[in-house]
């Protein structure tokens, strides 16, 4: 079945009720695939009050310290279930990192939760779920978070 699992979380609970579909997909799949939490750092822009690259890379370091943390918490939840799972940060737009990783790392699935917009708000804030689903070269599990199922 699976070989490479990529489950890309944005920190959201949104993002992250995939992972319980995820932890399913795992438990049914023969052999333990390699289950990937990935998120994307995106590039802060410059702030007419703040001047240079030192605080660009304070901001990123910052934001990478988080996300780390997010996701090495949550690779040790599912580790106590059983579940070993890898944790890769990377930076940029979300959507392309998220491509390019698949398409270097030999990644066969993407499972990642949508954040339910519609409409305007789906217009303004875009959707990487969407961009994902129309490029990606490998399956997409996409599901809707918890509380937006029917």
């Amino acid at each position: 079945m699976y070989q490479k699992i990529l489950v890309p979380l944005d920190g959201s609970s949104f993002s992250e009720s995939i992972v319980a579909i995820a932890r399913g997909l795992i438990f049914d799949c023969k052999g333990t695939p390699d289950l990937i939490l990935y998120t994307v750092v995106e590039p802060f822009r410059n702030q007419p009050f703040r001047s240079g690259d030192d605080w660009n890379e304070k901001m990123k370091l910052e934001a990478e310290k988080v996300a780390r943390n997010y996701l090495e918490q949550l690779a040790a939840r599912l580790s106590s279930e059983g579940i070993k799972a890898r944790v890769v940060i990377d930076y940029g737009d979300p959507a392309q990192a998220i491509m390019d990783y698949v398409k270097k790392n030999g990644v066969d699935l993407i499972m990642m939760s949508t954040h339910g917009r519609s409409g305007l708000s789906r217009m303004v804030f875009g959707s990487v779920a969407d961009r994902i689903i129309h490029h990606s070269v490998v399956p997409v599990l996409i599901a809707a978070p918890a509380g937006l199922r029917s």
